[in-house]
């Protein structure tokens, strides 16, 4: 799932995971990248960039 939000603030981060918390039932919430995955990562980084451009 993907949110953009207005900067990297703690405020924001926090109001847009509330958010998105009323509208998705969670199980497991991550960010930790093992090595393997963070080359995907960066894969991908360019095409989400180009959907938010």
């Amino acid at each position: 799932m993907i949110r953009l939000i207005p900067d990297k603030s703690a405020q924001s981060v926090n109001t847009e995971f509330l958010t998105l918390q009323q509208e998705v039932q969670f199980k497991r919430i991550t960010s930790d990248y093992a090595s393997f995955e963070r080359v995907s990562n960066e894969n991908q980084n360019p095409m989400i960039r180009r959907l938010f451009a």
